[in-house]
């Protein structure tokens, strides 16, 4: 089973790959508003001072951008497709960048995934 393969459904069944590579990668990016944190398909946002979540599969993101600008934090805009959710926009310093982009390489493959689905 590869990481493409492996569902949330299959964590726990019997198989001949080891149990470590079920489970799901986490890769965690702090913003100056809050915790961003992309799982195998799927994001997780919670906002610094709150205890809510804003938690989304990847299925049911529209668009992420990713907005680089000199001498400046880089921004990360992330919209929902249901037009109910209001999109998140994020401040990610400097120091957060090497974090930021393997989080996105992990984000970008995923929001494929689900574009093919």
């Amino acid at each position: 089973m590869t990481y493409d393969d492996a569902a949330a459904d299959t964590i726990g069944e019997a198989t001949e790959e080891p149990v470590s590579r079920l489970v799901a990668n986490a890769h965690v990016v702090e913003a100056r508003e809050g915790t961003l944190t992309v799982l195998d398909h799927h994001i997780r946002f919670r906002r610094t001072g709150t205890s809510r979540d804003i938690d989304l599969p990847a299925r049911a993101v529209r668009r992420v951008q990713l907005d680089i600008e000199k001498a400046r934090p880089a921004t990360v805009a992330i919209v929902p497709d249901e037009a109910g959710i209001e999109a998140e926009l994020l401040t990610i310093d400097r120091n957060q960048f090497e974090a930021l982009t393997v989080a996105f390489l992990h984000l970008a493959l995923d929001l494929d995934d689900a574009g093919r689905a």
